[in-house]
């Protein structure tokens, strides 16, 4: 029987292998061209943050991650956003820089940069903001993103807001999309969520229970 080959083994063959090198090679030099376009674009978001206090070389690398607060930069964040006029992967980063509670007054900018755009960038990181920024009363917004199938998956990220500040129907509209082919796996992850910690809050009251009748 012939022995499996190791990680190290399969590692050390593709060193060897010329083609295998020269696809790696190019791939490299691809993306770092991407970047130095990503970073070369940036560069009037970049001044305008500077003056606010904001000196930073690149949104995604220092915003993005970033866990202290940065108030004074959100506007200047949001008139760029808004402004479309970035690469697709540079505007996600701005869009997940604002899925900040401080965001929450530009919630309708945001949302109509995801209505508008078609790209899964911007779509993305303008769901990953919306989701932060939702509350009892945006969510209704979402919500009819939600039963509009023109927006498929990209619905995904507000499905948690609609079933956490929906109300009744909100949680009614989740459970109705366990089967929904884009949707359902999604659902079905929400609402085993809540199961699970209805399940573990009934454990922990009964034995709180049990103790006190001791």
């Amino acid at each position: 029987m012939k022995r499996a080959m190791r990680a190290s083994e399969f590692l050390e063959q593709l060193a060897k292998d010329p083609e295998y090198q020269e696809r790696a090679r190019k791939r490299r030099a691809h993306l770092e061209a991407r970047s130095a376009e990503w970073r070369r674009a940036q560069k009037p978001l970049l001044e305008d943050l500077a003056e606010v206090g904001y000196p930073i070389s690149d949104v995604w690398d220092d915003l993005v991650p970033r866990s202290e607060s940065y108030p004074e930069a959100i506007p200047v964040l949001v008139s760029h956003l808004v402004s479309r006029a970035y690469p697709s992967r540079v505007m996600e980063g701005i869009a997940r820089a604002l899925a900040v509670p401080e965001s929450k007054p530009y919630f309708s900018q945001i949302l109509d940069v995801f209505k508008d755009s078609h790209t899964k960038d911007v779509r993305d990181g303008t769901a990953a903001a919306l989701r932060v920024l939702a509350d009892s009363n945006t969510v209704p917004d979402l919500i009819r993103i939600i039963e509009d199938p023109a927006y498929g998956q990209d619905r995904l990220m507000f499905l948690d807001a609609a079933y956490k500040y929906g109300g009744a129907y909100g949680k009614r509209l989740v459970r109705s999309l366990i089967k929904d082919p884009e949707l359902g796996e999604e659902a079905r992850h929400i609402l085993r969520g809540v199961l699970t910690s209805v399940i573990a809050g009934s454990l922990v009251g009964g034995g709180e229970g049990r103790r006190r009748r001791r």
